[in-house]
């Protein structure tokens, strides 16, 4: 009787362990599993580094199904918005939040409206029991913009540059807020930073058409 007890005993042990596993190794490998188009855009940006090129630059590597189908006027308009590179071998990057404006502009006169719209970009990332949580928002006043685009990565400093830990994207319509809100589970210790593309379509008649905003969050340890 107790030889039979001892054995249920170790079989559910057992059971125990094996269902630990996949737990730990996902643990273990999630920072690997990024997208390839993350993975080429981390690349070409150290690459790049400190240098001003164009927001059709970035989004051809980071977002190439979206930029695919593109009109050949909103490439264009992609194309003469300027961005600098951050260095991403640097630790401590700036925080502060970020906007893009347009005005409407009459096709018949030329004339600019008093309007402004303004697309605005925020972030943050925070350290909580057993996970990082991190948080990238587009606000779009004083209307709704007919596209909102996000791509935000959570970074980890790996003690000479930041890499990809995490990322979620999102797209909206006719919005006048967007926001990509996401938890990394079980992350490595280290230091985190948010790294946000936001980027999409003013309303019709907007000078410029196009946004392309980027930022870095807070700065957190785990």
């Amino acid at each position: 009787m107790n030889t039979s007890k001892t054995w249920v005993a170790l079989l559910a042990l057992l059971l125990a362990a094996m269902a630990m596993v996949p737990l730990v190794s996902a643990a273990d490998t999630s920072d690997s599993q990024m997208s390839s188009d993350s993975a080429r855009f981390m690349n070409w940006a150290y690459q790049n580094e400190g240098k001003v090129v164009t927001a059709a630059q970035c989004l051809e590597i980071s977002a190439p199904g979206y930029w695919a189908n593109l009109s050949v006027e909103k490439k264009k308009a992609y194309s003469e918005i300027t961005v600098e590179i951050p260095n991403f071998h640097s630790q401590k990057l700036s925080d502060g939040p970020v906007s893009a404006t347009a005005q409407p502009v009459s096709r018949t006169s030329g004339i600019r409206s008093m309007i402004v719209y303004i697309a605005t970009a925020n972030s943050a990332t925070s350290a909580v029991p057993g996970a990082i949580n991190y948080w990238a928002s587009t606000s779009n006043t004083p209307t709704a913009f007919p596209v909102t685009n996000i791509i935000a990565q959570l970074c980890r400093w790996d003690g000479s540059q930041w890499v990809i830990a995490d990322q979620g994207t999102v797209t909206d319509y006719y919005t006048t807020f967007s926001e990509v809100w996401k938890n990394k589970l079980l992350p490595s210790s280290g230091q985190y930073k948010t790294y946000s593309q936001h980027y999409g379509d003013f309303p019709p008649n907007a000078e410029p058409s196009v946004y392309y905003i980027t930022r870095w969050s807070n700065q957190v340890t785990y």
